[in-house]
């Protein structure tokens, strides 16, 4: 569990202690906030004998072990949870308890459910056992049936505050602090996700896409040199690259200075406003047209070239 956790932890278990705590739970918010990891967490505090994870009992020494009976897991096979994995979650669900006083199914990123498997899972949903418990965990809520989200009850998780966040990144990553204020600023304050571009490719990869971007811009390259540039790159960090620029042109063209996530090149992206004024009208358009294509790459196989091709003669 994460220290930004603590409060949410608390509440379920006095939920779970007063005997109110819903068979099925949402564990929605945005990625990077350690939302499957706090799922199998308080899955352990709803197994354990004492509710506590006191790490001794039968229940915390197999789930420790990887080997407990009672826990299903569920993640998206192929992009997607089909209707045979959520049949396993019925049938799971329909055997008594081995060793545990309840039987817990996590279903990690619900919304990659298809279509068919969503609407298995609500007829289990409908019919709620007593000695059972449902997870969800999902970073896009809006794409679950309404009839689902009626059925469970949601928890927000939220990213922790500047503070909080910065001082779990002193104790976890090796970088310097205007380095982590950086990654914190282009990854939603989250620490997780902060860390995890802070240990790849990701600043690398962006400073490649921002060199080549203002060259592009300034007419110093065309598209053809940076296409076959870019193809050699992560097709995700490219886009969420382009969409933190885009947002920060939103920003700045609006004189919104303090929310720049780019805070190491904000004085080149106010020479591009103020050089560019006409050509950062539809930016909003342009940053809808960036989150599609990265909900695209969730779905379906895109054409690395012709989508970057588009990005650059139709976008910028």
């Amino acid at each position: 569990m994460y220290p930004w956790q603590k409060e949410l932890k608390s509440r379920l278990c006095n939920e779970l202690e007063k005997g109110k705590l819903p068979h099925a739970l949402l564990f929605a918010g945005n990625k990077f906030l350690g939302k499957n990891d706090f799922a199998y967490s308080f899955a352990k505090t709803i197994m354990c004998k004492t509710k506590n994870d006191c790490g001794s009992c039968r229940t915390c020494i197999m789930l420790a072990a990887e080997s407990n009976p009672d826990i299903l897991l569920v993640t998206a096979e192929k992009k997607i949870i089909n209707v045979e994995q959520i049949r396993e979650v019925n049938n799971f669900l329909q055997q008594k308890a081995v060793i545990a006083e309840a039987k817990v199914v996590i279903i990690e990123d619900a919304d990659k459910l298809n279509s068919a498997a969503s609407n298995a899972l609500l007829k289990t949903l409908e019919e709620p056992k007593v000695t059972s418990y449902i997870i969800l965990t999902c970073s896009n809520p809006e794409k679950l049936l309404p009839t689902i989200k009626s059925r469970v009850q949601k928890y927000l998780f939220k990213a922790p505050s500047k503070k909080q966040a910065l001082d779990y990144m002193r104790i976890k990553a090796s970088a310097s602090e205007d380095k982590m204020i950086l990654s914190l600023s282009l990854s939603g304050n989250s620490p997780l996700g902060a860390i995890e571009k802070l240990e790849g490719n990701y600043f690398s990869e962006r400073d490649i896409i921002l060199d080549d971007l203002f060259a592009y811009l300034n007419k110093e390259k065309n598209s053809i040199e940076i296409v076959e540039a870019w193809t050699k790159l992560d097709v995700k960090n490219i886009l969420e690259i382009l969409q933190s620029i885009v947002v920060d042109i939103i920003y700045i063209k609006e004189k919104a200075f303090d929310r720049v996530l780019n805070l190491d090149v904000k004085d080149k992206l106010s020479n591009i406003v103020n050089k560019n004024l006409d050509r950062t009208q539809n930016f909003l358009n342009v940053y809808q047209k960036l989150n599609l294509h990265s909900k695209e790459l969730d779905t379906f196989a895109l054409n690395k070239e012709l989508l970057l091709y588009s990005i650059l003669d139709d976008v910028f």
